[in-house]
């Protein structure tokens, strides 16, 4: 949630669309943080809007990335599992 509000922030215009027209979220996960970073890169080489999370209770590293909606960010995530998704 805090990159959610962090991309809220950052790409109001795409927020508020997205609110409008969706109002969707998914919450998916990656095995690292190494591949939390290779979707970042992949990101910025694809111009797809993101907002990062940097957790202060540890470092600041980063713990969460919020992705536009879109066809590419839906690609790009697409063979993420979802988080949570083994908890009884």
């Amino acid at each position: 949630m805090h990159a959610a509000i962090q991309f809220q922030h950052e790409h109001s215009d795409v927020a508020k669309e997205w609110h409008d027209k969706s109002n969707y979220l998914v919450f998916l996960s990656t095995r690292d943080l190494n591949a939390l970073d290779k979707l970042i890169y992949k990101a910025n080489c694809k111009d797809i809007k993101h907002s990062i999370f940097r957790e202060p209770d540890i470092g600041n590293v980063i713990t969460a990335v919020a992705f536009e909606p879109s066809k590419a960010s839906s690609k790009l995530l697409s063979s993420l599992p979802l988080a949570l998704n083994n908890i009884n």
